[in-house]
């Protein structure tokens, strides 16, 4: 009997596409990617960045001890590495980012909002240039 039960009734109804895709989707840089009931490791990486909102805001309000929570998290964070799902990555990383500058004073959240504005128009300003674009159209970049 094979673990994955989708490859045993892929070869029952006798179609290639599920043993096409366990070569595939399922190993990345030889390396078992972890997937759990979810149907794959790109859905449960999602499922665990959304675990991962909830109990950051959770661990919040709940009184344990410090090592307690950096641990959960630690987990959580580890779980979804092993995914190898950048999609998740991405996603953990929105979450963390956005729980903390929501930790943040309103004044400091402002102040923030503001520099990353401002960083933004300066960094336009200095690569703007609408000349350059007919030049580059018209002889290519050198």
């Amino acid at each position: 009997m094979v673990w994955k039960f989708y490859l045993q009734l892929g070869q029952g109804i006798s179609t290639y596409a599920f043993q096409a895709m366990d070569s595939i989707y399922e190993f990345r840089g030889g390396f078992l990617r972890v997937s759990a009931s979810l149907g794959g490791p790109i859905a449960f990486g999602f499922y665990m960045s959304l675990v991962m909102g909830f109990a950051l805001f959770l661990l919040v309000h709940h009184r344990s001890s410090l090592l307690a929570k950096l641990l959960f998290i630690g987990l959580l964070l580890f779980a979804i590495y092993i995914t190898g799902s950048r999609g998740a990555w991405i996603g953990a990383a929105f979450v963390l980012v956005s729980f903390f500058f929501y930790s943040l004073s309103r004044g400091l959240r402002k102040l923030i909002v503001l520099q990353v504005i401002l960083t933004a128009l300066v960094v336009g300003l200095v690569y703007w240039n609408p000349g350059k674009l007919d030049v580059d159209a018209q002889y290519g970049q050198v």
